[in-house]
């Protein structure tokens, strides 16, 4: 009979959400990093305040690479769903 459980395929799931998680460890260290330095450079004040225009919200390089691994872990979780599907039917 034929798994989608086999080892090779659950060391798939487990690599690409350790990798996914390191990359958003290492992107949140990179962000606080960057506010520190800001700060710094600003000489105390809020190194956030410019993020709005006319009430909007600029996506910084932090969240888009967030956004990006949400799609591509929706993408990953979507295909993971067809090929258990087609192995059950």
């Amino acid at each position: 009979m034929y798994s989608v459980y086999r080892p090779e395929r659950t060391n798939i799931f487990y690599r690409y959400h350790n990798q996914t998680k390191e990359v958003l460890v290492s992107v949140q260290r990179m962000e606080e990093s960057l506010k520190r330095l800001k700060k710094v450079k600003s000489g105390g004040q809020n190194p956030t305040a410019n993020n709005n225009v006319e009430g909007n919200k600029i996506l910084t390089d932090d969240d888009k690479i967030r956004l990006q691994i949400q799609l591509d872990a929706t993408y990953f979780a979507e295909k993971v769903i067809i090929l258990i599907h087609g192995v059950i039917a």
